[in-house]
């Protein structure tokens, strides 16, 4: 645990100990350690802010300078790195996040910690075999059940995005084999994603007992929560769904592809101008997944008009340059 008190006052004292020793030697000793007290201090102002809530973005500035300072010392740091990644991706910032990445696994090749980061963001921007080609290559460099599993639930929303059901079931059980080993079940989020795939495949009675499951494995968090608005879609109960997707809609749906959920819920709720709205929004908070997107039969219900093709123009066009930036 860190201490912050202590911390606040170690980077306040250090950079004159750090200069002097610079003047003295051209390198100093405390780069890392002072590097270090800047990405804890960074990580814990990212957690700070992902917890939602009115000072959000402060939280998520004051991360983004310590990890700037952490970075400014040790350039290559794969902690910092991830770290201020984190932090553009929950501000919307999906480009900047890639760049810093690519640069990151070049001086980082091995770390199997940013190439999944890096197929995080692919995801995001819509690239989903490349996405899916990090999180392999972070399973290779760290086959531990830990990381194949981490990966493996990463690969399965890539799979469902593209309409590979089948490869996303085959995945799952790759996973239900690995939780075997470890003597753990599936958590409620990963039964939340199958349910989503088997929705999509159309086995509308499996989809919704997979919903059930994750309900049941923790009745109160947020992705049992979307299993049991998706739940409602699937089986016609509007009114229930309109309640929850508002009750949701006021919770911390803090990125953009947790805002995408909503689009989904207010489109299967007939409420086509606030799954539109959430829409636009998922997409200007990052989430740009424009080959999902044009294909994606939950929100086909949405009436054509000149405000839905304005956002879908926008999430082409910022998915296109990301491409040309990133192939």
């Amino acid at each position: 645990m860190v201490n912050f008190g202590t911390l606040g006052l170690l980077l306040l004292l250090l950079p004159a100990a750090v200069e002097s020793q610079r003047t003295n030697t051209g390198v100093t000793a405390l780069d890392d350690d002072v590097a270090l007290a800047q990405a804890n201090l960074g990580e814990a102002e990212l957690r700070r802010g992902e917890e939602g809530g009115q000072d959000a973005p402060k939280h998520f500035e004051a991360a983004e300078r310590a990890l700037n300072e952490a970075l400014s010392l040790v350039p290559a740091s794969p902690r910092a790195i991830h770290a201020l990644s984190s932090v553009y991706m929950r501000t919307g910032r999906t480009e900047a996040a890639a760049e810093l990445l690519r640069k990151g696994v070049v001086a980082n090749p091995s770390s199997a910690r940013l190439h999944a980061k890096l197929g995080y963001v692919f995801r995001y921007a819509g690239m989903m075999d490349p996405s899916i080609t990090e999180y392999r290559t972070s399973q290779r460099l760290d086959a531990r059940f830990e990381n194949r599993i981490a990966a493996e639930r990463q690969i399965i929303k890539a799979l469902i995005y593209s309409g590979h059901y089948d490869e996303a079931f085959e995945s799952y059980a790759s996973i239900l084999e690995w939780l075997k080993e470890l003597g753990r079940a599936p958590d409620e989020k990963v039964q939340f994603y199958q349910g989503l795939g088997r929705l999509y495949a159309g086995n509308i009675d499996h989809a919704v007992r997979l919903f059930d499951a994750s309900i049941a494995t923790v009745p109160d968090s947020l992705w049992s929560s979307f299993a049991k608005a998706y739940k409602y879609g699937a089986l016609g109960e509007t009114q229930k769904l309109r309640d929850l997707a508002d009750e949701l809609a006021r919770g911390n749906v803090s990125d953009g592809e947790r805002r995408y959920r909503l689009a989904h819920l207010n489109a299967m709720a007939g409420r086509f101008s606030k799954a539109l709205g959430h829409l636009e929004a998922s997409a200007q908070s990052g989430f740009f997944n424009y080959p999902y997107t044009k294909r994606d039969r939950l929100l086909e219900d949405i009436e054509p008009s000149s405000d839905f093709d304005r956002v879908l123009r926008f999430i082409e066009n910022r998915h296109r340059r990301f491409v040309e930036q990133n192939e």
